[in-house]
């Protein structure tokens, strides 16, 4: 049975996004790597123990207070493609910072394009993961050694994830935004959950992160639209094959848990090509769920001020919109009248300011963007790595923002 607790800052939740005064203002917190710095440990040590790990990793959760976060934690599973013999995925010298290579990745070439519009299937299942996964190259009985390795160790990983969330959510009161799980307290919620609504990531963003990276996907847009464009609808048709199965069903009108859905490609797009490759679809899938009273969280990356009007054709109270590198005050006047924006201090600030000046700049985000709803506390990144915040910078910091989020209507 959740608690009392729980259930007033999922309340709190639905309300500010609502743009009704919420009896307080949601302040949540974004983490990756940080927790492992303030528990004393170092992913590597704790990364085979998962009982160990959660305990490490939600050790922060007793002492800052905060009510929400995207998702309850989680770690890139740097093991598993040590074991698959890649180096996509390493660890930093601090033995906790997972660094992303993705100039490690094998993207195609031009030419390759014709095996994923010819299959589809195959070109994701089979042809690409051959193509990067070193230990494919082995001899059969070697390459099943390793993948049975990396098989225990993603058992592992996912028993550390469970567990995390559930002392998140069942010992913290944490709400996270993603939605319960399987594993997340649902008796007593029933008001508040219902079914999981769909993760919405651009077909464009797959090429672009996945299968071309980012240089080639620019390039493609400049020479290679028709390849470009042939891809993303095989992709896009392979994809909303998958997706009925993956929703459960019609929309319902649950706010929670929440759609999610993430931007890569679509801060870098010129506002036709955002409307074309981004917002077209994400409007055509996401709209039904929308109009039913689901919320809608969209994390963003860099800078998309020239198209965040855009959510504007989206119902209004629907849409949740992390703000990363622009400003929430021009933000608020663009769009913040009709959709939530979720934001506050940036990381980098949280590392080279003083605690005097971090209050400051929570204040105003608080007197100016709470009044009416419409705000959630949140930062632009997540905590990344141990070195990221000094832990009493940041429990000072966010206690006032607990203390300073009261009271508002």
């Amino acid at each position: 049975m959740a608690s009392e607790r729980y259930l007033k800052r999922v309340k709190n939740i639905v309300d500010a996004s609502s743009f009704r005064e919420p009896e307080k203002v949601p302040v949540g917190m974004d983490y990756i790597g940080w927790p492992y710095g303030y528990a004393g440990v170092t992913l590597e040590e704790v990364v085979n123990d998962p009982v160990k790990h959660a305990e490490a990793y939600c050790a922060f959760m007793k002492d800052i207070p905060f009510e929400y976060t995207m998702n309850t934690g989680h770690y890139v599973p740097y093991d598993v493609y040590q074991a698959l013999g890649s180096s996509h995925y390493t660890l930093c010298a601090d033995k906790t910072t997972v660094q992303h290579a993705q100039a490690e990745s094998g993207f195609i070439e031009e030419d390759e394009y014709e095996i994923l519009i010819n299959d589809t299937g195959y070109f994701i299942n089979e042809y690409f993961p051959k193509r990067n996964v070193p230990i494919f190259k082995m001899p059969k009985e070697d390459a099943y050694e390793h993948l049975k390795e990396a098989a225990r160790r993603t058992a592992v990983q996912n028993r550390a994830e469970f567990l995390i969330r559930n002392i998140c959510v069942n010992r913290y009161d944490i709400v996270p935004l993603m939605g319960p799980g399987p594993f997340a307290p649902l008796e007593g919620l029933d008001e508040y959950y219902g079914q999981f609504g769909p993760f919405y990531f651009a077909d464009i963003d797959t090429i672009f992160d996945f299968y071309r990276g980012m240089m080639g996907t620019f390039e493609d847009l400049a020479e290679n639209r028709d390849l470009l464009d042939a891809a993303i609808e095989k992709l896009r048709e392979y994809n909303m094959k998958q997706m009925p199965p993956m929703m459960g069903g019609a929309p319902d009108g649950h706010p929670f848990p929440m759609c999610f859905g993430i931007y890569h490609s679509a801060a870098f797009l010129s506002p036709a090509d955002y409307e074309k490759y981004w917002f077209g679809p994400f409007k055509r899938i996401m709209m039904p769920f929308a109009e039913a009273g689901k919320k809608i969280y969209i994390k963003g990356e860099g800078s998309f001020s020239h198209t965040i009007e855009k959510f504007k054709e989206m119902p209004k109270g629907s849409v949740i919109i992390q703000l990363d590198a622009d400003d929430p005050f021009e933000m608020k006047k663009k769009v913040g009248d009709h959709q939530t924006l979720m934001c506050g201090l940036k990381t980098a600030d949280i590392h080279t300011k003083d605690i005097s000046s971090l209050k400051d700049i929570v204040k105003k985000l608080f007197d100016e963007l709470a009044p009416g709803g419409g705000f959630m506390f949140y930062q632009d990144k997540p905590l990344l790595s141990p070195a990221d915040a000094k832990p009493e910078v940041v429990k000072e910091v966010w206690e006032f923002a607990d203390e300073y989020s009261y009271g508002r209507s």
